[in-house]
């Protein structure tokens, strides 16, 4: 009897310890799961822009895209904000930034289009040289 009255003693200073450390390790996979989440929606607005850089190919398409691009501009800002920037992406850095890159510099080459649309590439090349 002596045993269970130290073991419910006992218990009573332990069980709220062990719900700090468990309530650490739920603040932790949050955490994790945030991250993952920030990392999937810039994963996802990089391939967008990607894609709508790519299906530009003179003046007018450029004139077309040029407010979806300035709309994709101030989030993806946001999200590289939120996830502590570029370095973040880790080896998704390269494929990604590479891809929105190459085409940026695709675009500036073509004079119609840098005047349709330069303001707007230099913003984003400032975004993604961070």
């Amino acid at each position: 009897m002596k045993t269970l009255k130290t073991l419910a003693i006992l218990s009573m200073f332990l069980l709220p310890a062990c719900g700090d450390a468990s309530a650490g390790v739920l603040d932790k996979v949050g955490d994790a799961a945030k991250q993952s989440d920030a990392l999937a929606k810039i994963k996802g607005t990089l391939t967008n822009l990607t894609s709508t850089l790519t299906g530009i190919t003179d003046g007018e398409t450029a004139k077309a895209a040029k407010g979806k691009l300035e709309g994709m501009i101030g989030p993806l800002k946001d999200q590289l904000s939120s996830l502590g920037g570029l370095s973040k992406l880790g080896a998704m850095k390269d494929t990604l930034v590479n891809g929105v890159m190459s085409q940026v510099t695709r675009l500036i080459g073509n004079a119609d289009i840098k005047s349709a649309i330069g303001p707007v590439l230099e913003k984003l090349k400032g975004v993604l040289n961070g």
